[in-house]
């Protein structure tokens, strides 16, 4: 999907890129791809009762947290950041 909007942008260079959390797999491949050029801010996002990626980032490790509200996007509703992710 990166290089489908990197295509569509053409030589301009998106300054903003959202993307979903989950386990962190999607996530760290928008980072992953927008990290090339430096010029891109990865902003991510994920459902308040799940939120795996802001609970890990607050603790300096990636525990396994009880989630807490369900969402209605059950793909969202994680409770451990992926390891292969984590480092990203």
């Amino acid at each position: 999907m990166s290089w489908e909007v990197d295509e569509q942008l053409g030589e301009t260079t998106a300054s903003l890129v959202v993307v979903p959390v989950s386990v962190g797999s999607f996530a760290q491949s928008g980072i992953s791809l927008q990290s090339n050029t430096g010029a891109t801010k990865t902003l991510t996002v994920e459902p308040d009762g799940a939120a795996c990626l802001y609970k890990s980032l607050v603790k300096g490790e990636s525990p396994q947290i009880q989630t807490t509200v369900p969402t209605i996007m059950a793909g969202l509703e994680c409770s451990t950041v992926s390891r292969l992710a984590w480092p990203f």
